[in-house]
C-alpha cells in the first residue's frame, strides 16, 4: 500500500510539473505580417548619422517564418533569415537584433540576475515609453539591450564604444 501511495505522489508531482511548465510557456509575438521598424543613430564628435532597419515577417510554412531585413543609411544592408516561432534559425541561433544582441527573449525569463543569450538582466525601468528589462551585453562592456517586459521584443540598444555612441530605438511595431 505504501508503494502505491508513493508512486501516486510521484505521478502527481510529474503531472503538476508538466502542467505548470506548459502554463508558463510564453507565446512569442511572432506572426505573419509582424512589422518592426527601428532607427539607429551614430553619435560621434560633431556627427549624427542615421540608419533605419525594417524587419518584415512572412509565414513560410506551418512552423517557419521568413524575415526580410532591410537597412538604409550608414548601416545599409539586406538580409533574409528563416526562423521558427521562437526566433531561432535552423542552427538554433537566435535572430539578431537590429544592431546587436538578440531580437527576442522569453519574457518569462526576464528576472533580475538571469543570464540569457542576450546577457544578464540587470534592472527594470521605463525606457522610451516601454516597461523594459535592461540586459547588459555579455560581449561588450557598457552596452545594453532594452527588452519589452510583456512581449520580450528588443525595443532598443545602446552601444557605447570609444567616442561613438550607437543608439537604436523601435519606432514602429505592430505586435500586441
Amino acid at each position: 500500500m505504501k508503494i502505491i501511495k508513493t508512486r501516486f505522489i510521484i505521478a502527481l508531482i510529474i503531472v503538476l510539473a508538466v502542467v505548470i511548465w506548459d502554463f508558463q510557456k510564453t507565446v512569442s509575438p511572432i506572426k505573419d505580417g509582424l512589422d518592426l521598424k527601428y532607427i539607429t543613430t551614430l553619435r560621434s564628435a560633431g556627427n549624427n548619422n542615421i540608419s533605419e532597419q525594417h524587419l518584415l515577417f512572412k509565414k513560410k510554412n506551418k512552423k517557419d517564418y521568413q524575415v526580410n531585413i532591410e537597412s538604409t543609411g550608414f548601416l545599409a544592408n539586406q538580409q533574409t533569415y528563416i526562423v521558427d516561432e521562437n526566433f531561432l534559425d535552423e542552427n538554433g541561433s537566435f535572430l539578431p537584433g537590429p544592431t546587436a544582441a538578440v531580437l527576442w527573449t522569453d519574457p518569462a525569463l526576464l528576472s533580475i540576475g538571469n543570464n540569457l543569450t542576450a546577457g544578464e538582466v540587470i534592472k527594470f525601468t521605463v525606457w522610451e515609453g516601454y516597461a523594459v528589462a535592461v540586459i547588459q551585453d555579455p560581449a561588450l562592456a557598457n552596452c545594453y539591450g532594452f527588452y519589452d517586459r510583456k512581449t520580450g521584443l528588443q525595443v532598443g540598444y545602446i552601444n557605447c564604444f570609444s567616442v561613438n555612441k550607437l543608439i537604436t530605438v523601435i519606432k514602429e511595431n505592430n505586435s500586441k
